[in-house]
């Protein structure tokens, strides 16, 4: 029963903790860069190199702020599943 719980309550908290960050249409970086995959892809309508460049820099320090990069990855990870799931609906 215990391992049940604990898998669960792992799985959707993650799951659903690191769709929220770039997801968010006002997100705003510590170093007040604006990072929204939304917007920036017109809610997954568009897709450009320069789009994947931004993106990939989310692991730089000037980006970074106070979080970590493996964190950062796991939120655009997080945001790009819930932006594709928007699209199939």
């Amino acid at each position: 029963y215990y391992y049940y719980y604990y898998y669960y309550y792992y799985y959707y908290y993650y799951y659903y903790y690191f769709d929220l960050k770039y997801a968010k249409t006002d997100y705003v970086t510590d170093t007040e860069l604006e990072y929204s995959l939304t917007n920036d892809t017109e809610g997954g309508k568009i897709s450009t190199l320069e789009i994947s460049h931004k993106y990939l820099k989310v692991t730089d320090e000037n980006v970074v702020g106070i979080n970590t990069p493996i964190d950062n990855i796991k939120h655009l990870q997080g945001a790009i599943r819930l932006i594709r799931r928007s699209l199939n609906r």
